[in-house]
């Protein structure tokens, strides 16, 4: 997700050493590094790339300068606050399960701490911290971590950790014969549903099983632990798991990405696939076909729109070959050029960004041309001094993953030649509803490629879902496929033209719009 991406870049700036995290707790990359070195910008953008779907986390300690206390119960928030001073400022953030996370000051090389009071753990060296956007934590209004700097941990609580002042006995729960086995297995359960690594989750309850009365031997309590563990793999908790990762993406997913992103083993296959179709039954998900199994989520959120009164919202581009006198251009929309190779598509992008370029800011991502390429061909335009280009022209390398670079806001048009795809082509339709959520005011226009003899582009359908102008292309010919905004009374769905191309960058419409004449069928 774009807005967890930036945060990450955020929290990278501001000094924090960050890695991406699964919907289950744990790092998709190996983090031991990180709790020495920090990722830089480039690093992260890769990361979501990869995993675009991955929360943020915030190693702990000294390369970070932060501590947290992890609070997760209104039990653990009522010790806290008995170890807080009256006068007491941090940043604090809420997170999925109804608890609390309290930022300080990194201090004096303080290390993990598991419940050194009543529900609280503590992340110091050698730990992380999920931070907010990632799903279902949040920052506290006005004391967010851009907003107030981390505090000085409390004496009182850093003398609970350095000194173990406050001990599991002290906690009232109930430790006596007869409770104790339940007691310990669900303390063991509530560890590692938090995410806790089994080792910490089993030194934590060695200790809590020493305070039983009469107290747990060490290998009982080790039972607990791995009862505990065991019951997190059961399926009503892998279905769950399941349901808190799909409603937090977007666009399709395969079985594939599904199990790597949660780390389910290859042995149970089989039971998600089960699962997958249990979630359709739940009207959660729905299945869109695909080699592999393919799914995405039903998106049923809607956005009211407040009317206004009527003004003219047109935006104004030029498109050339007398489009403008047929169709409307307005905030946020995108067109999209479906030709096959060599075609033009790509001349006739560079001829409206030509066009619009003195009254628009253009942004023009190629998947294909290099520097020296670039050039060349704009160079060829006797019309448009080269140092325009330069000046007025943003042109940058990009391959894949345009939603994440698109700029958005009323002013800006986004040339995207093109979104390049050797397989998989059904997921055209999902980058299109990407990009065109990213708008927000701007103008996209995307080029695409489309097999002879077809108007549509590879993907199918899918791909007519967002473009409000909907052009193909082939050599010599150029057809309006979907036009949403007419410009008069004339639909202008279905009109072609023809026009002939000159040194890869004049055109000249040798035809009027028309309407194409019926094919012959054979007798």
């Amino acid at each position: 997700m774009e807005i967890i991406l930036q945060s990450a870049l955020k929290y990278q700036e501001m000094g924090f050493s960050i890695i991406p995290i699964q919907r289950n707790k744990k790092p998709y990359v190996a983090w031991e590094k990180y709790q020495k070195e920090k990722a830089d910008p480039d690093l992260i953008k890769e990361w979501w790339r990869k995993w675009p779907n991955a929360n943020v986390a915030i190693v702990t300690g000294k390369i970070s300068g932060i501590n947290v206390v992890d609070i997760d119960s209104k039990g653990g928030m009522n010790e806290i606050d008995k170890l807080l001073p009256d006068t007491f400022e941090t940043p604090i953030a809420s997170t999925p399960g109804g608890g609390f996370h309290y930022y300080f000051k990194s201090t004096n090389g303080l290390q993990n701490a598991v419940r050194f009071i009543n529900d609280c753990d503590f992340r110091g060296e050698g730990g992380y911290i999920i931070a907010p956007p990632s799903k279902g934590y949040k920052w506290y209004p006005y004391v967010s971590i851009f907003e107030l700097t981390p505090g000085p941990i409390p004496q009182k609580i850093e003398k609970a950790l350095k000194n173990n002042t406050v001990k599991p006995s002290n906690i009232s729960i109930g430790f006596n014969q007869g409770a104790r086995d339940d007691t310990l297995f669900h303390i063991a359960l509530s560890m590692a549903k938090g995410g806790m690594p089994e080792g910490e989750v089993a030194a934590a309850t060695i200790q809590f099983a020493k305070s039983c009365n009469p107290p747990f031997s060490e290998r009982e309590a080790l039972i607990k632990v791995k009862s505990a563990f065991e019951h997190l793999g059961n399926k009503e908790n892998l279905i769950q798991e399941m349901r808190e990762w799909i409603q937090g993406i977007s666009g399709i997913f395969s079985n594939k990405q599904l199990m790597e992103e949660l780390d389910i083993p290859k042995a149970k296959k089989g039971h998600v696939s089960k699962y997958l179709n249990r979630l359709v039954g739940e009207g959660l998900i729905i299945k869109v076909g695909g080699k592999y199994g393919n799914w995405r989520r039903v998106e049923e959120e809607l956005q009211r729109i407040t009317l206004k009164e009527k003004v003219d919202h047109t935006v104004g581009i030029k498109l050339g070959f007398g489009l403008d006198d047929m169709v409307e251009t307005r905030p946020g929309n995108l067109i999209a050029i479906a030709g096959i190779p060599n075609a033009g598509k790509t001349s006739y992008m560079f001829n409206m960004a030509a066009s619009n370029m003195y009254k628009f800011k253009c942004h023009y991502f190629t998947s294909e041309m290099g520097q020296d390429e670039l050039t060349m061909r704009l160079s060829k335009f006797k019309d448009v001094p080269w140092e325009d280009w330069d000046k007025y022209l943003n042109a940058y390398s990009r391959t894949e993953n345009f939603a994440d670079v698109i700029r958005p806001g009323k002013g800006n048009i986004n040339f995207i030649d093109y979104i390049e795809m050797a397989d998989e082509f059904y997921k055209i339709g999902g980058y299109l509803k990407e990009i065109h959520n990213k708008l927000n005011g701007a103008i996209a226009i995307i080029a695409l490629q489309k097999n002879p003899g077809t108007d549509v582009a590879r993907g199918g359908f899918g791909s007519l879902e967002k473009p409000r102008l909907y052009l193909a292309i082939d050599p010599g010919r150029m057809k309006i496929v979907k036009a949403k905004n007419w410009r008069g009374k004339v639909n202008p769905n279905g009109l072609e033209m023809s026009f002939k191309l000159h040194n890869g960058t004049e055109f000249q419409q040798t035809s009027a719009w028309r309407k194409p004449e019926p094919k012959k069928r054979d007798k």
